[in-house]
Protein backbone atom coordinates (compact mmCIF):
# COMPACT_ATOMS: atom_id res chain seq x y z
CA UNK A 1 0.00 0.00 0.00
CA UNK A 2 1.55 3.26 -0.77
CA UNK A 3 1.67 6.14 1.36
CA UNK A 4 1.16 9.75 0.94
CA UNK A 5 3.31 11.62 -0.90
CA UNK A 6 6.44 13.31 0.99
CA UNK A 7 9.40 15.55 0.37
CA UNK A 8 10.84 14.51 4.04
CA UNK A 9 14.12 16.88 2.99
CA UNK A 10 13.10 20.34 1.03
CA UNK A 11 15.82 21.82 0.61
CA UNK A 12 15.73 25.81 0.80
CA UNK A 13 19.29 26.06 0.52
CA UNK A 14 22.45 24.37 1.13
CA UNK A 15 25.58 23.75 2.63
CA UNK A 16 28.91 25.84 2.24
CA UNK A 17 32.09 23.86 1.98
CA UNK A 18 35.75 25.30 2.72
CA UNK A 19 37.05 26.21 -0.43
CA UNK A 20 33.40 26.99 -2.21
CA UNK A 21 33.92 29.78 -4.38
CA UNK A 22 30.68 31.29 -2.69
CA UNK A 23 28.24 30.74 0.50
CA UNK A 24 24.77 29.24 -0.44
CA UNK A 25 22.42 32.98 -0.99
CA UNK A 26 19.41 34.36 0.53
CA UNK A 27 19.29 36.55 -2.62
CA UNK A 28 15.65 37.22 -4.41
CA UNK A 29 16.49 34.58 -7.39
CA UNK A 30 17.02 31.47 -4.62
CA UNK A 31 14.08 33.18 -2.77
CA UNK A 32 11.93 33.30 -6.06
CA UNK A 33 13.20 29.57 -7.06
CA UNK A 34 12.39 28.19 -3.78
CA UNK A 35 8.67 29.31 -3.99
CA UNK A 36 8.69 28.04 -6.92
CA UNK A 37 9.63 24.34 -6.18
CA UNK A 38 7.12 24.69 -2.79
CA UNK A 39 4.40 25.97 -4.67
CA UNK A 40 4.50 22.49 -7.88
CA UNK A 41 4.92 19.95 -4.20
CA UNK A 42 1.92 21.97 -2.86
CA UNK A 43 -0.02 21.39 -6.23
CA UNK A 44 0.19 17.70 -6.08
CA UNK A 45 -0.75 17.29 -2.51
CA UNK A 46 2.50 16.50 -0.87
CA UNK A 47 3.88 16.64 2.36
CA UNK A 48 6.92 18.54 3.13
CA UNK A 49 9.67 18.96 5.56
CA UNK A 50 12.63 21.62 5.63
CA UNK A 51 16.17 20.56 5.66
CA UNK A 52 16.74 23.32 7.28
CA UNK A 53 14.29 25.48 8.13
CA UNK A 54 17.44 26.87 10.56
CA UNK A 55 20.51 25.54 9.98
CA UNK A 56 22.73 27.12 12.98
CA UNK A 57 26.36 26.89 13.85
CA UNK A 58 29.03 23.59 13.54
CA UNK A 59 30.46 25.25 16.82
CA UNK A 60 32.96 23.08 18.32
CA UNK A 61 34.55 20.54 15.99
CA UNK A 62 31.28 19.28 14.80
CA UNK A 63 31.58 20.12 11.56
CA UNK A 64 31.08 17.31 9.28
CA UNK A 65 33.93 16.79 6.36
CA UNK A 66 35.15 19.90 4.06
CA UNK A 67 31.56 21.59 5.77
CA UNK A 68 32.12 25.20 6.72
CA UNK A 69 31.20 26.14 11.01
CA UNK A 70 28.81 28.14 9.87
CA UNK A 71 25.97 25.94 8.83
CA UNK A 72 23.16 28.51 7.70
CA UNK A 73 22.36 26.72 5.01
CA UNK A 74 20.84 29.65 2.98
CA UNK A 75 17.77 29.36 5.46
CA UNK A 76 14.69 30.79 6.15
CA UNK A 77 16.08 32.01 9.48
CA UNK A 78 19.74 32.37 9.19
CA UNK A 79 22.51 31.62 11.65
CA UNK A 80 22.01 34.47 13.93
CA UNK A 81 18.16 33.49 14.58
CA UNK A 82 16.61 36.63 11.94
CA UNK A 83 13.82 35.81 9.73
CA UNK A 84 14.83 36.31 5.89
CA UNK A 85 13.82 37.32 2.82
CA UNK A 86 13.35 33.63 2.06
CA UNK A 87 10.71 33.44 5.42
CA UNK A 88 8.71 36.62 4.13
CA UNK A 89 7.80 34.95 0.94
CA UNK A 90 7.00 31.58 2.49
CA UNK A 91 4.48 33.46 4.93
CA UNK A 92 3.28 34.96 1.75
CA UNK A 93 2.90 33.13 -0.98
CA UNK A 94 2.71 29.85 0.59
CA UNK A 95 0.91 29.46 3.54
CA UNK A 96 -2.36 30.46 1.45
CA UNK A 97 -1.83 27.54 -0.65
CA UNK A 98 -1.63 24.83 1.90
CA UNK A 99 -4.05 26.36 4.25
CA UNK A 100 -6.61 27.22 1.94
CA UNK A 101 -6.81 31.03 3.98
CA UNK A 102 -6.62 34.18 1.55
CA UNK A 103 -4.10 35.36 3.89
CA UNK A 104 -1.88 34.14 6.52
CA UNK A 105 -2.42 34.70 10.32
CA UNK A 106 -0.09 37.70 11.99
CA UNK A 107 2.26 35.91 13.95
CA UNK A 108 4.71 37.93 16.21
CA UNK A 109 8.27 37.92 14.81
CA UNK A 110 10.39 37.79 17.97
CA UNK A 111 12.41 40.63 18.94
CA UNK A 112 15.94 39.30 18.53
CA UNK A 113 18.65 41.29 18.76
CA UNK A 114 20.95 42.17 15.55
CA UNK A 115 24.51 41.41 15.59
CA UNK A 116 25.86 44.13 17.58
CA UNK A 117 29.81 45.57 16.80
CA UNK A 118 31.94 45.63 20.51
CA UNK A 119 35.37 46.80 19.08
CA UNK A 120 38.49 45.25 18.46
CA UNK A 121 40.67 42.67 19.93
CA UNK A 122 44.59 42.92 20.02
CA UNK A 123 46.48 39.82 20.31
CA UNK A 124 49.48 41.32 22.72
CA UNK A 125 48.89 39.10 25.66
CA UNK A 126 50.98 35.58 25.09
CA UNK A 127 52.09 33.63 22.34
CA UNK A 128 52.59 30.29 23.13
CA UNK A 129 54.15 27.80 20.20
CA UNK A 130 52.92 24.36 19.93
CA UNK A 131 56.36 22.69 19.46
CA UNK A 132 59.25 25.50 19.82
CA UNK A 133 57.96 25.93 23.86
CA UNK A 134 59.17 23.38 26.37
CA UNK A 135 56.95 21.35 27.98
CA UNK A 136 54.03 22.73 25.77
CA UNK A 137 52.59 19.23 25.47
CA UNK A 138 53.04 18.50 29.47
CA UNK A 139 49.37 20.90 29.19
CA UNK A 140 47.43 19.99 26.31
CA UNK A 141 48.10 16.36 25.95
CA UNK A 142 45.30 13.75 26.36
CA UNK A 143 46.15 9.70 25.95
CA UNK A 144 49.74 8.84 24.78
CA UNK A 145 51.12 5.24 23.52
CA UNK A 146 54.42 4.52 22.11
CA UNK A 147 53.70 1.86 19.62
CA UNK A 148 55.96 0.17 17.06
CA UNK A 149 53.58 1.27 14.37
CA UNK A 150 51.33 4.63 14.21
CA UNK A 151 47.96 4.53 16.22
CA UNK A 152 44.92 6.33 14.75
CA UNK A 153 42.42 9.22 16.68
CA UNK A 154 40.29 6.54 17.15
CA UNK A 155 42.55 3.47 18.61
CA UNK A 156 43.93 5.98 21.19
CA UNK A 157 40.30 6.55 22.34
CA UNK A 158 39.77 10.47 21.07
CA UNK A 159 36.90 11.58 19.01
CA UNK A 160 37.85 14.85 17.79
CA UNK A 161 40.84 17.49 17.77
CA UNK A 162 44.74 16.74 16.92
CA UNK A 163 47.13 14.40 17.28
CA UNK A 164 50.68 13.89 17.59
CA UNK A 165 53.44 11.79 16.47
CA UNK A 166 57.21 11.53 16.85
CA UNK A 167 59.32 9.38 14.89
CA UNK A 168 63.04 9.17 14.59
CA UNK A 169 64.51 9.75 11.62
CA UNK A 170 65.93 6.67 10.32
CA UNK A 171 69.21 6.76 8.27
CA UNK A 172 70.71 4.56 5.65
CA UNK A 173 72.88 1.97 7.30
CA UNK A 174 76.54 3.15 6.82
CA UNK A 175 75.28 6.54 5.23
CA UNK A 176 75.20 9.49 6.25
CA UNK A 177 73.06 11.62 3.69
CA UNK A 178 70.67 14.30 2.89
CA UNK A 179 66.96 13.77 4.13
CA UNK A 180 65.40 14.49 0.41
CA UNK A 181 61.39 13.62 1.32
CA UNK A 182 58.94 12.32 4.13
CA UNK A 183 55.98 10.43 2.89
CA UNK A 184 53.11 8.88 5.16
CA UNK A 185 49.36 7.69 4.40
CA UNK A 186 47.24 10.40 6.82
CA UNK A 187 44.25 11.94 7.22
CA UNK A 188 43.02 14.57 7.83
CA UNK A 189 45.25 18.15 7.83
CA UNK A 190 49.31 17.40 8.71
CA UNK A 191 51.70 19.67 9.91
CA UNK A 192 55.24 18.31 9.49
CA UNK A 193 58.44 19.19 11.74
CA UNK A 194 61.78 18.29 11.94
CA UNK A 195 63.39 19.18 14.94
CA UNK A 196 60.61 21.09 16.54
CA UNK A 197 61.17 23.39 13.46
CA UNK A 198 58.10 23.90 11.11
CA UNK A 199 58.67 22.92 7.60
CA UNK A 200 54.91 23.06 6.09
CA UNK A 201 51.88 21.10 5.95
CA UNK A 202 49.98 18.89 3.33
CA UNK A 203 46.19 18.16 3.32
CA UNK A 204 44.11 15.30 1.95
CA UNK A 205 40.77 15.83 0.46
CA UNK A 206 37.86 13.59 0.66
CA UNK A 207 39.56 10.80 3.18
CA UNK A 208 43.07 8.99 3.40
CA UNK A 209 45.75 9.98 1.28
CA UNK A 210 49.50 9.71 0.63
CA UNK A 211 51.72 12.47 1.73
CA UNK A 212 54.93 13.13 0.50
CA UNK A 213 57.03 16.77 1.92
CA UNK A 214 60.38 17.24 0.87
CA UNK A 215 62.45 19.60 3.67
CA UNK A 216 63.89 22.79 2.77
CA UNK A 217 67.38 22.63 1.79
CA UNK A 218 68.85 24.47 5.18
CA UNK A 219 66.83 20.90 7.09
CA UNK A 220 68.18 18.18 4.78
CA UNK A 221 71.65 19.78 5.38
CA UNK A 222 71.19 19.75 8.88
CA UNK A 223 70.35 16.03 9.15
CA UNK A 224 67.62 15.67 11.62
CA UNK A 225 67.19 13.82 13.98
CA UNK A 226 63.21 14.11 15.29
CA UNK A 227 60.15 14.24 12.87
CA UNK A 228 56.81 15.66 14.58
CA UNK A 229 53.50 15.56 12.34
CA UNK A 230 50.33 16.73 14.07
CA UNK A 231 47.37 16.08 12.26
CA UNK A 232 44.29 17.52 12.49
CA UNK A 233 40.82 15.94 12.08
CA UNK A 234 39.05 18.49 10.44
CA UNK A 235 35.86 16.72 11.02
CA UNK A 236 33.55 13.35 9.75
CA UNK A 237 31.13 13.20 7.19
CA UNK A 238 27.89 11.37 7.25
CA UNK A 239 27.55 10.31 4.13
CA UNK A 240 29.54 7.69 1.41
CA UNK A 241 32.50 6.94 3.69
CA UNK A 242 32.33 3.34 5.64
CA UNK A 243 33.36 3.93 9.45
CA UNK A 244 37.09 2.58 8.72
CA UNK A 245 37.17 5.23 5.86
CA UNK A 246 37.18 7.91 8.33
CA UNK A 247 39.83 7.17 10.76
CA UNK A 248 41.72 10.17 11.71
CA UNK A 249 45.91 10.60 12.00
CA UNK A 250 48.26 8.06 10.43
CA UNK A 251 47.78 4.43 10.10
CA UNK A 252 51.18 3.35 8.94
CA UNK A 253 55.03 4.02 9.02
CA UNK A 254 56.39 6.76 7.72
CA UNK A 255 58.91 6.63 4.53
CA UNK A 256 62.22 8.24 4.53
CA UNK A 257 63.66 9.02 1.57
CA UNK A 258 67.06 10.17 0.70
CA UNK A 259 69.45 11.65 -1.76
CA UNK A 260 70.98 8.54 -3.99
CA UNK A 261 67.58 7.15 -3.34
CA UNK A 262 67.98 5.06 -0.83
CA UNK A 263 64.44 4.86 1.61
CA UNK A 264 64.12 3.68 5.22
CA UNK A 265 60.70 2.96 7.03
CA UNK A 266 59.92 4.63 11.27
CA UNK A 267 60.05 2.44 13.81
CA UNK A 268 59.28 3.61 17.49
CA UNK A 269 56.71 6.19 17.36
CA UNK A 270 55.15 8.24 20.19
CA UNK A 271 51.64 8.92 19.60
CA UNK A 272 49.78 11.80 22.01
CA UNK A 273 46.47 12.67 21.63
CA UNK A 274 45.72 16.87 21.78
CA UNK A 275 42.14 17.00 22.09
CA UNK A 276 42.36 20.59 22.46
CA UNK A 277 39.94 21.00 25.37
CA UNK A 278 39.43 24.51 27.34
CA UNK A 279 40.81 22.77 30.67
CA UNK A 280 44.08 21.70 29.16
CA UNK A 281 44.43 24.86 26.55
CA UNK A 282 43.44 27.72 29.85
CA UNK A 283 46.39 25.52 32.11
CA UNK A 284 49.17 26.40 28.90
CA UNK A 285 48.08 29.88 28.50
CA UNK A 286 48.61 30.73 31.86
CA UNK A 287 51.55 28.46 32.22
CA UNK A 288 54.75 29.74 32.90
CA UNK A 289 56.04 28.66 29.39
CA UNK A 290 58.03 31.66 27.79
CA UNK A 291 55.53 33.59 26.14
CA UNK A 292 56.36 36.70 23.09
CA UNK A 293 54.38 39.63 22.92
CA UNK A 294 52.72 38.89 19.08
CA UNK A 295 52.90 42.55 18.21
CA UNK A 296 57.31 42.03 18.65
CA UNK A 297 57.32 40.01 15.93
CA UNK A 298 58.11 42.04 12.78
CA UNK A 299 59.40 41.53 8.94
CA UNK A 300 60.11 37.59 7.82
CA UNK A 301 59.79 37.06 11.96
CA UNK A 302 56.54 35.38 11.42
CA UNK A 303 54.63 33.07 13.53
CA UNK A 304 55.60 29.40 13.41
CA UNK A 305 52.83 27.63 12.43
CA UNK A 306 51.00 26.19 15.38
CA UNK A 307 50.93 28.44 17.91
CA UNK A 308 48.46 30.15 20.89
CA UNK A 309 47.28 33.58 20.63
CA UNK A 310 45.32 34.75 24.07
CA UNK A 311 43.43 38.72 23.92
CA UNK A 312 40.69 39.92 26.09
CA UNK A 313 37.88 42.93 25.32
CA UNK A 314 36.19 44.70 27.81
CA UNK A 315 32.11 44.77 26.96
CA UNK A 316 30.50 47.09 29.22
CA UNK A 317 27.05 46.07 28.20
CA UNK A 318 26.24 42.90 26.35
CA UNK A 319 23.13 43.87 24.22
CA UNK A 320 23.53 40.70 21.10
CA UNK A 321 25.33 38.59 19.20
CA UNK A 322 28.82 39.27 17.40
CA UNK A 323 30.85 38.16 14.22
CA UNK A 324 34.41 37.29 14.90
CA UNK A 325 36.03 38.84 11.70
CA UNK A 326 38.82 36.11 11.63
CA UNK A 327 40.87 37.40 7.96
CA UNK A 328 43.81 38.32 10.12
CA UNK A 329 44.43 34.95 10.30
CA UNK A 330 44.53 31.35 8.14
CA UNK A 331 43.36 28.16 9.61
CA UNK A 332 42.53 27.04 13.23
CA UNK A 333 39.81 27.23 15.97
CA UNK A 334 38.61 29.61 18.38
CA UNK A 335 37.53 29.70 22.23
CA UNK A 336 35.31 32.35 23.53
CA UNK A 337 34.99 32.32 26.84
CA UNK A 338 35.91 28.64 27.41
CA UNK A 339 33.60 27.79 24.50
CA UNK A 340 34.67 26.49 21.60
CA UNK A 341 33.17 28.34 18.64
CA UNK A 342 34.58 26.57 15.61
CA UNK A 343 37.06 26.49 12.94
CA UNK A 344 38.10 29.10 10.80
CA UNK A 345 39.95 28.67 7.14
CA UNK A 346 40.51 32.03 6.23
CA UNK A 347 43.13 31.35 3.54
CA UNK A 348 40.53 28.94 1.85
CA UNK A 349 37.56 30.69 2.70
CA UNK A 350 34.30 31.35 1.76
CA UNK A 351 33.25 32.07 5.63
CA UNK A 352 35.67 34.74 6.96
CA UNK A 353 34.04 35.38 10.70
CA UNK A 354 32.43 33.25 13.59
CA UNK A 355 29.56 33.57 14.95
CA UNK A 356 28.90 34.68 18.59
CA UNK A 357 25.50 33.90 20.53
CA UNK A 358 24.95 36.82 22.94
CA UNK A 359 24.62 33.72 25.11
CA UNK A 360 28.64 33.65 24.88
CA UNK A 361 29.60 36.87 25.71
CA UNK A 362 29.58 38.56 29.31
CA UNK A 363 29.39 42.19 30.88
CA UNK A 364 32.96 43.04 31.37
CA UNK A 365 35.73 40.93 30.42
CA UNK A 366 35.55 38.55 27.24
CA UNK A 367 38.73 36.11 26.74
CA UNK A 368 39.45 35.02 23.26
CA UNK A 369 41.93 32.33 22.53
CA UNK A 370 43.21 31.53 18.81
CA UNK A 371 45.28 28.25 17.52
CA UNK A 372 46.94 29.31 14.82
CA UNK A 373 47.88 26.39 12.43
CA UNK A 374 49.81 27.95 9.50
CA UNK A 375 51.42 31.25 8.18
CA UNK A 376 50.19 31.62 4.73
CA UNK A 377 47.37 33.91 4.77
CA UNK A 378 48.94 36.64 7.27
CA UNK A 379 52.22 36.28 5.43
CA UNK A 380 49.73 37.16 1.94
CA UNK A 381 47.06 39.36 2.93
CA UNK A 382 46.71 39.94 7.06
CA UNK A 383 48.44 42.35 9.11
CA UNK A 384 51.78 41.68 11.03
CA UNK A 385 50.12 42.00 14.15
CA UNK A 386 46.79 39.75 14.31
CA UNK A 387 43.77 41.28 15.49
CA UNK A 388 39.84 40.55 15.26
CA UNK A 389 37.31 42.62 14.97
CA UNK A 390 33.75 42.11 17.40
CA UNK A 391 31.68 43.36 14.27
Amino acid sequence: MAGPPMNDEFYPGWLSQWNDPWVYSHTVSYVDMMVSDMMISSSSNSNMNFYMFFGGTNFGFWNGGVVTTSYDYGAPVNESGHPTDKYFSLVQNVFPLITGLNSPPAVPIPNTPLPTYYGTIDFDESNIRLLQDPNTYSYIVGNEVTASAPVTMEALGQPYGYISYTFDVVYPENANTSLTAITVLAQDYALFYLDDQYIGHLQTIDGLGNLTISPPEAAAIALPTRLTIVVENTGRPNTFLSIQEIWKGIRYPVIFTFAGGQSTQSALVQVSGLPMNYANVSQLMGSPLHKRPINGIQGDETQTAGYFARGTINIPNVTGGTLLDMRAFGKGFVFVNGKNVGRFYSVAGPQYSLWIPRSYLTNGINEIIVFEQTQEFSRQSGPVVPTITLS
